[in-house]
């Protein structure tokens, strides 16, 4: 980036480095150039990203050493003096000053603690809307990857924290003890966890219904592939894609009845010879539909590379015992637009259509095998797209719901309106945003009674008809097993 001089004979690992935030603009990503540059004066200088990482915690709390850790962690080929190097360019560059930079690392063990019972290296972001009036934050902890939403008046009492004590808050703002122990719940206060939804912990059988098995964090692998497919985001692409789409569903509507006859004779003639591969196609094109929640997130991530946006965590999801993808792309909702936004979550449904689409065309032009492989793909990319679109699970549907509407966990917030109508209690939910909730939460909750209804009583009836004593013998031995009293093992 820069060029160098020596940084050893500082000896600045063990110290703090410094405050860089109330001097220097943060780096931008130049769509232009596909490049993060950062203005320093009347200069512009190209960086990586994991220097990018690094300069994010040049915020007068971190050593060098505990920052090129950092560094390691997150970018598996990183340089191993990346941070020694970063802080000779800084130098040579005038950012920082060697005396400045002495006294910062003097200094560091005797600055007098922070009074604000906050976490550092909270990140405060501006929810725009192009429809809501209502300012809304969002205030993140990168650390635990936690966030906490609130309106404006809500941000100003969490402000008041620099120079007040949580308890004299309250005889202010009385609403503030809410506020409190939901910062606590989501690890923004000094000395607090994530709080989890905690099971009992004996085993019940609804948890076979839906359970989660994280495989491992993928960011570093998505972060060194994403700048090969930027060009899969431009307007020339969408816009090509577009077109492609529209043409396809006028064939396929046109012929629709050729499709439906073509499938009922494949299933009915070679119907037990397709399930095996019917599965295996539809788990592969989740699997693609989740790169394309991560890949989405990842490229409009680098237009914003001071929030860090990341994909923590793939694995496996069981519903009904019946294994899919999952992603986890909740950094999503901190991109500054709202087509950013919403581009994360439609992604995976894209990618499902692009799918089908081509998938169609080979079914069009091909005979024999081909033909019946592009029809399993075609079926099964079109029957995942039908189950996520639903906006009352909390699948895409449901996430792209948010945020088009710009009204983040709505079922929660649709719940707590009606509660507070049927209690006479005030709500603190704006006006414009009231209608929204009023008509989601009736039909959220008759479809979460419908489904599990249906679930359970599918099972009993099969069970009761099939293996009724079995059934009834396994039930017996569960209800006395969950409900017996465990011993006191407590000293």
């Amino acid at each position: 980036m820069f060029a160098h001089q020596s940084f050893s004979d500082y000896h600045c690992q063990d110290g703090v480095l410094p405050d860089l935030r109330p001097h220097y603009p943060k780096p931008k990503f130049d769509q232009s150039t596909n490049q993060i540059t950062w203005q320093v004066g009347d200069r512009s200088y190209d960086l990586t990203e994991p220097e990018v990482y690094a300069l994010l915690f040049f915020v007068g709390k971190y050593t060098a050493a505990q920052v090129q850790q950092s560094c390691h962690k997150k970018f598996i080929n990183c340089p191993k003096d990346l941070v020694e190097k970063l802080v000779e360019e800084l130098i040579d560059i005038g950012v920082l000053a060697l005396d400045s930079l002495a006294n910062d690392i003097l200094d560091g063990d005797l600055r007098p603690p922070s009074k604000s019972p906050l976490k550092p290296g909270l990140q405060w972001i501006e929810n725009r809307h192009w429809w809501l009036t209502e300012k809304i934050w969002i205030l993140r902890n990168p650390v635990d990857r936690t966030f906490v939403y609130m309106n404006e008046p809500s941000k100003e009492a969490i402000d008041l924290l620099e120079t007040k004590p949580p308890q004299e808050i309250v005889q202010i703002i009385p609403d503030f003890s809410i506020l409190w122990q939901h910062l606590k719940a989501e690890s923004m206060i000094v000395g607090t966890s994530p709080v989890k939804g905690k099971r009992r912990g004996k085993f019940n059988p609804m948890q076979l219904l839906f359970f989660e098995k994280a495989l491992g964090n993928p960011d570093p692998w998505l972060s060194r592939h994403v700048a090969k497919l930027g060009w899969i985001w431009s307007r020339t692409s969408g816009y090509g894609l577009l077109l492609l789409m529209i043409l396809t569903a006028v064939l396929v509507t046109s012929q629709s009845g050729n499709i439906a006859i073509y499938g009922q004779n494949l299933w009915k003639t070679q119907g037990s010879q397709l399930l095996i591969p019917f599965i295996a196609y539809s788990l592969a094109i989740v699997t693609l539909h989740e790169l394309g929640h991560c890949f989405t997130l990842k490229h409009y991530a680098r237009q914003v590379p001071e929030l860090d946006l990341q994909v923590p965590e793939v694995g496996l999801m069981f519903m009904c015992l019946m294994p899919t993808a999952y992603c986890q792309t909740t950094d999503g909702y901190f991109l500054p637009k709202v087509y950013q936004r919403a581009l994360v979550i439609a992604a995976g449904i894209i990618v499902q259509l692009a799918i089908a689409t081509g998938a169609f065309w080979v079914w069009q032009n091909t005979e024999d095998w081909l033909k019946i492989t592009s029809y399993l793909i075609m079926t099964a990319a079109m029957l995942t797209v039908a189950w996520n679109l639903n906006p009352l699970a909390k699948f895409d549907g449901y996430h792209f719901l948010e945020a088009i509407t710009g009204v983040l966990d709505l079922r929660g917030r649709s719940r707590d309106l009606y509660r507070d109508i049927i209690t006479f209690r005030p709500s603190r939910e704006p006006q414009e945003t009231r209608w929204i909730l009023l008509a989601y939460a009736p039909f959220s909750l008759a479809y979460t009674f419908l489904v599990f209804g249906f679930l359970i009583s599918q099972l009993l009836g099969w069970s009761m008809e099939n293996i009724p004593m079995l059934f009834l013998t396994l039930l017996i031995t569960w209800l006395i097993y969950f409900y017996f009293p465990e011993p006191d093992r407590s000293p």
